[in-house]
């Protein structure tokens, strides 16, 4: 019986150690660079994000632009054309005014003559 655990533990062992070289063997196997070439790796890939999100960046930054140019573009047209209403409606509510206050003019006109008229004729 002692030999047999001591058969079991041997082969325990064994194994350990055989998937142990079996690992390292695996793993230089695909390790994917030495440390020089991946440190390289690493910087041109840093490089490359760096590059990458400045163009990004540029695109961003002109399309905002571009959105801001517009938005510029139809305010000013928005106030123009508001402007415009607002003079055609100054003139209009102007001309009622004036009208309005001619009328009134008349009116009290009107009504003095009409008084002067009352007047004279109870006078007689």
């Amino acid at each position: 019986m002692n030999e047999n655990k001591s058969s079991n533990a041997r082969s325990l062992l064994i194994g350990l150690a055989a998937g142990g070289a079996a690992g390292s063997i695996l793993a230089l196997l695909f390790a994917p660079k030495s440390g020089k070439e991946l440190r390289r790796d690493i910087v041109l890939k840093k490089d490359k994000i760096i590059n990458n999100t400045g163009r990004r960046v540029k695109k961003a930054r002109k399309q905002v632009m571009e959105i801001y140019s517009n938005g510029m573009k139809k305010t000013e047209a928005i106030l123009e054309e508001t402007k415009s209403k607002l003079t055609s409606i100054r003139q209009s509510t102007g001309d009622a005014v004036n009208s309005g206050r001619e009328l009134v003019k008349e009116a009290v006109k009107s009504g003095i003559e009409a008084y002067k008229y009352e007047r004279k004729s109870h006078q007689h």
